[in-house]
């Protein structure tokens, strides 16, 4: 099932178009890398590429997960249903495995891009940084994931809420603009503050709480420091489990959501 889902994903006309839209933002990422070669902190060179990874992943995120579940809420998976019968949950943990390894996948072919790049662009700058780029892919790597699937599963669950699949879709980019931009900016987020203190009639959030997952990934990966991993990690640490749990409350909606609708 997970094998099929990544095969409909790749041979999706939405999907491959979005794919061309990513790269092409990314080819600039790494042009603007290219001309700031010389001015920019060499581990910003190394690390905000996950970061734009992570943002712009976010995005395709959403479009997958419309794809991967617009078959279905559309009414065409019930004669698939009846040929060859298939459990609820088989069929929505292939769609969430499957869109694990394609928005890996991409993340990799991503890193395999720009790390060929900016050796061939300014290799003997960021060879010193090498070492610690390699050794902090992994983290890069599961904070894309998170927000990935964050996107993908709530998208997802757009398009079991909602019978009309443009509106599903038009729903899962709205929420990834409360999410991203929204929940980002600190005037609004400030104010939120101020209202949730006045109604729980304390002061319960005494300074602006990143909510935004954007907010936090940017604040692990666009920073010059060069500190090893595990201290980095055990410093991030409460970021990443809000991350987590914002991921974890998603997918679980989309999960019970699928379980409990009638298929059409």
């Amino acid at each position: 099932m997970a094998r099929k889902e990544f095969s409909d994903l790749l041979n999706s006309r939405l999907v491959l178009i979005v794919l061309a839209f990513y790269m092409f933002v990314l080819l600039q990422t790494f042009y603007h890398m290219y001309t700031n070669t010389i001015t920019t902190p060499k581990g910003l060179i190394l690390m905000e590429p996950g970061f734009d990874a992570c943002y712009l992943g976010s995005l395709v995120a959403v479009v997958l997960g419309f794809s991967a579940m617009s078959e279905e809420t559309s009414g065409k998976a019930l004669n698939t249903l009846m040929v060859k019968p298939l459990y609820r949950d088989t069929i929505i943990n292939g769609k969430l495995l499957g869109g694990v390894a394609f928005l890996s996948w991409i993340f990799w072919i991503t890193v395999a891009i720009y790390t060929l790049a900016i050796n061939l662009i300014a290799g003997s700058l960021i060879s010193p940084y090498m070492a610690l780029y390699v050794e902090r892919l992994p983290f890069v790597f599961l904070l894309y994931l998170l927000i990935t699937m964050l996107f993908f599963s709530l998208s997802m669950l757009m398009s079991i809420l909602f019978k009309e699949q443009s509106f599903a879709l038009f729903m899962g980019f709205l929420v990834w603009i409360v999410f991203i931009f929204l929940l980002h900016d600190i005037s609004i987020m400030q104010n939120l503050v101020v209202s949730l203190n006045l109604a729980l009639g304390g002061q319960y959030f005494s300074t602006y709480d990143p909510f935004s997952p954007i907010s936090m990934i940017r604040s692990m990966l666009v920073v010059d420091n060069y500190e090893n991993i595990g201290a980095l990690i055990s410093m991030e640490m409460p970021k990443m489990v809000k991350l987590a749990f914002y991921c974890f409350v998603s997918i679980a909606l989309a999960y019970v959501a699928f379980l409990r609708k009638d298929v059409e």
